[in-house]
Parts: C-alpha cells; sequence; structure tokens
C-alpha cells in the first residue's frame, strides 16, 4: 500500500487492487473517508491512525505500506500564497487547520470566540476558490453578509483577497428558474426556514464546501430542516458545523447533527434497545 499527498493538504491511503481492509478502515476511524474501491483519504493523523489500525487490527505487514515519509505535519494553509490574515488568533488560526484536515466536523468553540472568521478564512484557504454555501438562521444573515458594511464575509473577504464578494442569497421559497450556477459568485447563503425549497437547485450547484451556522438546530433527523441539509451536503467535500452550544440537553440530540455532517458513521438512529434486550 502506498501513501500520497494531495495539493489541498489531504492524504491518500491506496492499493493497487481492491482492498477490502481499506474500507473497514474507513468505517473505522474518524476522519478516514473512502476515496474509491481502493483508496481512503484524510489527515495526516487519520491516515497514520489508519495505517496503525491495519497493522494492529487486521493483522497487516508494516513492510507492505510505503510513502509514509509523505505524512509530515500540517502546513499554514493559504490563500493564493498569502499568509493568514493576521487578525486571526492563534487559536482561530488552529480552527482553520482543524476544519480543512477533517473535512466533515462541528467547530465548537464557545460563543464569542470568532467561529465564523475560522469558517470564512478555512473557506478562502485553498489555492483555488471553492462553491461555499452557507445556511443559517434567517435573523443570522446580517451577520454574515448585509448592505451596509458586508457582514462577516466582507470583513474576512475583503479587496485585498483574489476571491469574489458577490454573495448569492436564497430569498423565499420560489426559487428562479434561472440555475444558481448562472449566478457569478463562489458564495451562497440560505437559511433554514427556506432551505427545503431550494434545495434541489442548490444540489445543482454542487457547492464543494458547505457550513451549517448553529447547526445544533439539525438535532431533530425528522424535520424538513434537517432532510434538506442532508441532501445540499451530501456530495460536497468539505462539511463544517459551527456551534457553541451542539448538544443542548441529552446525548441523543446530537445524532441528528452528526448524521448530516458524517452521515451514516455513527450508525441508524431508528434502533431503538429496550430492557428486555438486557433481560433486565
Amino acid at each position: 500500500m502506498k501513501v500520497s499527498a494531495r495539493d489541498d493538504g489531504t492524504f491518500v491511503l491506496w492499493h493497487n487492487t481492491f482492498s477490502p481492509s481499506l474500507n473497514v478502515a474507513a468505517r473505522a476511524i474518524p476522519g478516514v473517508f473512502p476515496g474509491s474501491s481502493n483508496a481512503i483519504e484524510g489527515s495526516a493523523d487519520a491516515i497514520q491512525t489508519a495505517i496503525k489500525y491495519l497493522i494492529e487490527e487486521r493483522g497487516l505487514n508494516e513492510s507492505a505500506f510505503t510513502g509514509q515519509e509523505l505524512l509530515t505535519a500540517p502546513s499554514k494553509f493559504c490563500h493564493s500564497g498569502e499568509a493568514y490574515d493576521d487578525r486571526l488568533r492563534e487559536y482561530q488560526k488552529d480552527a482553520v487547520l482543524f476544519l480543512r484536515a477533517q473535512r466533515r466536523a462541528i467547530l465548537a468553540d464557545d460563543m464569542g470566540l470568532g467561529k465564523t472568521a475560522s469558517a470564512i478564512n478555512a473557506a478562502m484557504s485553498f489555492a483555488t476558490s471553492k462553491r461555499t454555501l452557507i445556511v443559517c438562521l434567517s435573523y443570522v444573515r446580517g451577520v454574515w453578509c448585509n448592505p451596509h458594511d458586508g457582514g462577516e464575509l466582507m470583513k474576512w473577504a475583503g479587496p485585498n483577497h483574489s476571491v469574489s464578494l458577490e454573495v448569492f442569497e436564497c430569498k423565499g421559497v420560489k426559487p428562479p428558474a434561472t440555475p444558481l450556477a448562472a449566478a457569478p459568485t463562489d458564495w451562497a447563503i440560505c437559511h433554514y426556514d427556506i432551505l427545503h425549497a431550494w434545495v434541489e437547485k442548490i444540489a445543482a450547484w454542487k457547492p464543494e464546501i458547505v457550513i451549517f451556522d448553529e447547526c445544533h438546530f439539525l438535532m431533530n433527523p425528522d424535520t424538513r430542516r434537517t432532510k434538506a441539509a442532508m441532501r445540499v451536503s451530501k456530495e460536497a467535500r468539505y462539511v463544517w458545523g459551527l456551534s457553541g452550544t451542539p448538544m443542548t440537553n441529552r446525548p441523543k440530540d446530537l445524532w441528528g447533527v452528526l448524521s448530516t455532517i458524517t452521515p451514516g458513521r455513527f450508525g441508524d438512529n431508528s434502533i431503538r434497545v429496550s430492557a428486555d434486550d438486557f433481560n433486565i
């Protein structure tokens, strides 16, 4: 098996032919994702953990792995060769690396610590711009983008950065006939209350990054909102949830959020266990 690095900072562990062990590792190790029938991908730490798992738990020979020298510490990613924004605090820079490396993750910093800034900078940190969808509460749209001061997007992705600031805002429950791809923008914003009406239009746009602000509003997997969220983020390469309170009351409330961010990794919520199953 060989390890190779991608330009976006992720790593791929692959085999020349189909390997069932790689599929098992993708299901067993958080942060590892199936790339194809003969490959898995993830951050440096995740791939290193997968290699250790395959050797210790699956009995693979350590000598079968080559190219591990590529697994170096993550570099300080930046957009178009620019350094980190000096206004970011050190923990926010760490958050940028965390979101990029994990691909599908929840940034659960406390309220007021600048999760929005971290998410925007993470989305901007790639060498080429990516189609980014922001899903938030209706009354929070102005925080992200507004006609007065431009909001957080203008603050962190302003004229000093070579990214488009044309933000497409989804409005109402009757999307226009024009496809979203026709809009000259890499950014789109939609609030949770109308996401169900825009789901097909957004899915056709194929966002590469989806940011769910206040992602704890996705705790109920049976709601129209959560089902729409799962649909628009299904094919995205990066899905990031932002919340200072990802679990509001009971641990099971977290399942809906996790199943949206990382579908299938935590099983089927329909399974019910009774006392009879344990002979109590």
